[in-house]
């Protein structure tokens, strides 16, 4: 198939995968109160966080190994659906919550999936059981919210996930446990890992500083200013994700990236003017969010820039640089966010993130000269 052929399927299951995420998350906020919006994001995010410990690092290490052809996939199944096993019960233990579980499986299911077609660029399986996926969340979610109220949803969620078990039974058949092997990346597993915790960090540390200092109210407002932001750069996620079995293979796709830094000018204008008047309009609730929409859409570039760096470094398996780029962003983010989130709400968090993005970009090019030069 050709490279182009292959980039049409990708991006357009993506760019719906996005889409129908994002609409859902804003009908969702305008069904139920920015408090209620807030905790389903707070408990998503610690859903997320137990995932990703799960994981060890799988997802990006078995797009690369894939696509070098590396046959590792069964061990990565089996050590990330046992450490899910291990996380089950202690989620349940500290939150109470059962529905917490089976999200946090769902989501390894979904990453060890995600990982495996996108290392073998079989993007047509990843149309399909993508596209299903968020077809299949949005009306569990919808049906369960109807029928049995908010507290209900998060298990709607975990239900989309089960189409992936699929996928792994298959691989885990057809690939033989080899230790060896699995011994000899080890150490490009565990980067990986240390990279997919601080990379979850990154993702959900304004929850978790949110919640206890300024309540569910102020962190439904800034979770929907978010799903903006997401929708605005979803298009330069997907160029990068495309990218990196590319690059894994010695291929060119440096077209690819540049081309993702210059669209994320546009979108920042967009996220600057036209949201604003998008939420002003649908979504009286959320009053703070016009203005953090406005602050966070100054982000998108230094995004465009930080995705772009990360992914030349995967592919070639420098992953200890982006370790670092991810440890100077959060150890930036948490005293800014903290300082700033109880001095000045909302917006005083909106800038701590994007001063913190632009310091990652900044590292992260200083990285990328350097291995250029060796």
């Amino acid at each position: 198939m050709r490279v182009s052929t292959k980039f049409s399927k990708f991006f357009i299951s993506e760019i719906i995968s996005v889409v129908i995420g994002v609409v859902f998350w804003v009908i969702l906020a305008w069904q139920v109160e920015p408090g209620e919006y807030g905790e389903i994001q707070f408990l998503v995010g610690i859903a997320s966080i137990a995932s990703t410990i799960g994981l060890v690092g799988a997802g990006p290490t078995m797009a690369v190994s894939l696509a070098k052809k590396v046959p590792i996939q069964s061990n990565l199944i089996l050590l990330s659906i046992t450490m899910g096993g291990i996380l089950f019960p202690i989620t349940y233990f500290i939150f109470n919550r059962y529905d917490l579980g089976t999200l946090l499986y769902g989501m390894i299911f979904f990453q060890l999936s995600v990982g495996i077609l996108q290392g073998k660029q079989e993007y047509s399986r990843y149309f399909n059981y993508v596209i299903a996926q968020k077809i299949i969340f949005v009306v569990a979610a919808e049906v369960f919210l109807f029928l049995f109220g908010i507290e209900f949803i998060i298990f709607a969620f975990s239900i989309s996930y089960i189409i992936f078990i699929n996928i792994l039974l298959k691989e885990f058949k057809v690939t033989n446990l080899d230790m060896k092997l699995f011994s000899e990346k080890s150490f490009f597993v565990l980067n990986n890992y240390i990279i997919t915790l601080f990379s979850i960090a990154r993702d959900n540390i304004d929850k978790l500083i949110i919640v206890p200092v300024l309540g569910y109210v102020i962190l439904g407002n800034y979770s929907l200013a978010l799903q903006a932001i997401l929708l605005l750069s979803s298009v330069i996620t997907i160029i990068n994700k495309y990218a990196l079995p590319i690059l894994s293979t010695k291929s060119d796709a440096g077209q690819f990236l540049r081309v993702s830094f210059f669209i994320s000018l546009p979108l920042l204008a967009i996220g600057y003017f036209v949201m604003p008047i998008v939420i002003e309009l649908l979504f009286h609730k959320y009053e703070h969010t016009i203005e953090t929409i406005k602050i966070l859409s100054f982000s998108i570039p230094a995004y465009s820039l930080v995705t772009a760096y990360n992914t030349r470094l995967f592919a070639i398996e420098k992953s200890k640089f982006v370790l670092i780029g991810l440890i100077v962003f959060v150890s930036i983010l948490t005293p800014l966010m903290l300082y700033f989130g109880s001095s000045y709400g909302i917006n005083g968090v909106s800038y701590s993130y994007v001063i913190s993005i632009y310091v990652h970009s900044a590292v992260l090019y200083m990285f990328n000269r350097i291995n250029k030069k060796q």
